[in-house]
């Protein structure tokens, strides 16, 4: 099939992705100062080229035999390398706590490790091969562009960006609830919930709805509160 179109997020993203590309060529700005730190922690010296495969974040020379690594391998050697791989995946966490704002992180998934960020795992590619590589100066479109899209992990099958069974990395449309429904469900929510009061302190002579009516009554609308309303009733949502 036909490849989807590119949304105006999708856009946004690609725009973002080659500023900050552009940086690491000019070595300047506080993308590239981050880059710099980070290879100076691992001794990375990086060569200017695009970044070979098609998948997985790309791994330090301490890293390497990761993959291979047993599980229930014990050994000196396989706990270093789990220990510099799990080392290297915090320390990309960490840039892209430092560097990716709010708006252009992916996902509600939790956040504060890098194995349970979703947007870390959308960026971990294309940081990792930031911090390893050099963009070419003839070719920064092309190193930008080498990273449209994250795992397909944090991609939801059956959710509302999926169309013909490919999914959008940042859909046009989103899935909101209707206010108006949302005020009657609570509503009668509360008044469920103190007729269930009610049934309750009636034998004791207590008249809930009489208390509710009185607090009701005293309660003063300030300023503040009155203008907090008429944003609620009046202010147009914006898509």
């Amino acid at each position: 099939m036909d490849a989807l179109p590119e949304t105006s997020a999708e856009r946004r993203f690609r725009v973002f992705r080659h500023l900050l590309v552009r940086d690491l060529a000019r070595s300047s700005g506080a993308f590239w100062e981050a880059v710099s730190e980070l290879r100076a922690v691992w001794s990375i010296s990086a060569s200017p080229q695009l970044p070979t495969g098609k998948s997985g974040v790309y791994l330090p020379p301490e890293c390497e035999g990761i993959a291979d690594v047993d599980p229930y391998d014990w050994s000196p050697e396989a706990c270093a390398i789990c220990e510099a791989y799990e080392a290297w995946m915090n320390s990309l966490h960490d840039l892209h706590e430092s560097t990716i704002p709010d708006e252009y992180r992916i996902g509600g998934g939790v956040g504060g490790s890098w194995f349970t960020d979703v947007s870390f795992g959308h960026w971990a590619r294309f940081l990792s091969a930031c911090v390893l590589y050099d963009p070419p100066k003839h070719a920064l479109v092309a190193f930008a562009d080498s990273f449209p899209y994250g795992p397909h992990e944090w991609l939801d099958p059956d959710g509302p960006s999926v169309v013909d069974g490919e999914a959008l990395l940042a859909p046009e449309i989103r899935y909101l609830r209707d206010g108006d429904r949302v005020q009657r469900i609570e509503t009668w929510y509360r008044e469920e919930l103190i007729e269930a009061l009610a049934e309750r302190l009636r034998p004791l002579g207590i008249e809930i709805w009489q208390l509710v009516q009185e607090i009701e009554g005293d309660m003063a609308i300030t300023a503040d509160h009155r203008e907090l309303l008429d944003q609620v009733e009046w202010q147009p949502y914006i898509a």
